[in-house]
């Protein structure tokens, strides 16, 4: 079978600068650049409560921007039909860095002036209920790596960015309950925050699976794609790419744990910073911290 961009490619075919590095797609990010920054500095007084932006958040928001590039506009995104590892690392940039980072990057008095709409607010809240956004991101991610439905929509490229545009939007549904930047809208946290990323986390390791412990060439739209590079035999460069999506969402999440953990413990210690945990205080005898805190009554012992 193998995909579009293959076939071009074993018949000596030389992609052109434009299909490498999609000018288009450039000038859209660049375009939602200019527009971050005009909302951050002359419409900013247009909002209430506007205060001004942190240069952290502006870099956050900035490397969201050059992720979405490198994962949509960049070569990795033509030769992503080629080679397995590649599309898998452009999955991982697009769902598992890019939302977070963007989200992250917006002023939080942006976030209530959208949602401000009684409209908006209403389906906002059906559409990111924690058990919908977990199902429907869970789904529509291992729907997709079945080998049927890929290699169907490898064919065509309308569906293909059609299937990547509802893989975003679910994950940024899922990731705005890992890092939900306004308050007042989270809806679980703590220790349930913990176990729900634990079990997005498992969700997906069936998908990775089943690529990864493959003895055999699962999908045919990439059954042309190593040998153009000759770099790796096709059944390796299929598993490469399962691990490659399974190590940058387990390092994703994994953040994400870090950061709902500290953000809990300084919710519970607000005059101790997170840095000062002494790991080892819940290893000492008990006996040691009983003698530790005996204090004498009076002068004498």
């Amino acid at each position: 079978m193998g995909t579009h961009e293959q076939h071009l490619l074993l018949h000596g075919y030389q992609p052109k600068f434009a299909e490498l590095w999609n000018p288009e797609f450039l000038a859209f990010v660049v375009l939602l650049g200019v527009a971050y920054f005009l909302l951050i500095g002359p419409w900013r007084k247009r909002f209430v409560n506007a205060e001004p932006v942190s240069v952290g958040k502006q870099i956050t928001f900035i490397t969201a921007l050059l992720t979405l590039y490198v994962a949509m506009g960049s070569p990795l995104y033509f030769y992503g039909h080629v080679s397995f590892t590649l599309h898998m690392t452009q999955q991982s940039l697009l769902l598992m860095i890019f939302p977070p980072l963007f989200v992250l990057g917006l002023p939080a008095w942006f976030l209530r002036a959208i949602l401000e709409p009684a409209a908006v607010r209403k389906w906002f809240d059906h559409l990111t209920k924690p058990l919908i956004s977990l199902f429907m991101f869970n789904l529509f991610f291992s729907v997709y790596h079945i080998p049927l439905v890929l290699d169907f929509v490898m064919q065509y490229h309308g569906v293909h960015i059609a299937y990547k545009l509802l893989l975003l939007v679910t994950a940024f549904m899922i990731w705005w309950h890992i890092i939900c930047p306004l308050p007042e809208l989270q809806r679980i946290k703590n220790v349930k925050l913990m176990g729900y990323i634990f079990a997005a986390g498992v969700l997906m390791t069936p998908a990775c699976a089943l690529i990864i412990f493959a003895s055999q060439l699962v999908y045919e739209s990439y059954s042309y794609g190593p040998q153009l590079f000759a770099i790796l035999p096709i059944l390796d460069d299929q598993q490469l790419g399962g691990v490659v999506m399974k190590m940058v969402q387990e390092t994703a999440y994994g953040v994400g744990l870090w950061h709902v953990f500290s953000k809990w413990y300084r919710e519970e210690n607000p005059t101790t910073g997170i840095d000062e945990i002494d790991p080892l205080e819940s290893f000492e005898p008990m006996e040691q911290r009983k003698e530790l805190t005996i204090v004498p009554t009076s002068g004498r012992l």
